[in-house]
């Protein structure tokens, strides 16, 4: 007797924070950037990855935004690490966080879109 096992995980990593002003509710926060990334697996071992998508979340709102691969990039280098955040919390900076210029306002998508 032969058993097939293949079936897929998805694999869920908080990439940081980034300061931004939400398109739903048009309030400034830190937003934080999630990455979603799917694998094949193959008895119980991933073999390959086959899907990545990266999501903002609103800290009013709740809302989640699927990141437009065109600003794939400039969110990457915008990103605040987990530690950064944490430093200025603790050092009392953390407003200067949200004063932060990010620039013109890029079209997200939404993820029921």
């Amino acid at each position: 007797m032969f058993f097939f096992l293949a079936g897929s995980k998805d694999y869920h990593d908080r990439l940081g924070y980034v300061v931004t002003t939400c398109p739903e509710c048009s309030m400034r926060g830190l937003f934080t950037v999630e990455q979603e990334r799917k694998k094949f697996t193959l008895y119980l071992i991933p073999a390959f990855e086959y899907s990545r998508k990266q999501f903002m979340v609103c800290p009013y709102c709740r809302e989640v935004f699927e990141v437009a691969d065109e600003i794939k990039e400039e969110l990457a280098r915008k990103l605040i690490s987990q530690e950064e955040l944490t430093a200025a919390i603790r050092n009392g900076t953390a407003d200067k966080l949200l004063l932060k210029q990010t620039g013109k306002r890029k079209r997200l998508k939404g993820k029921n879109d």
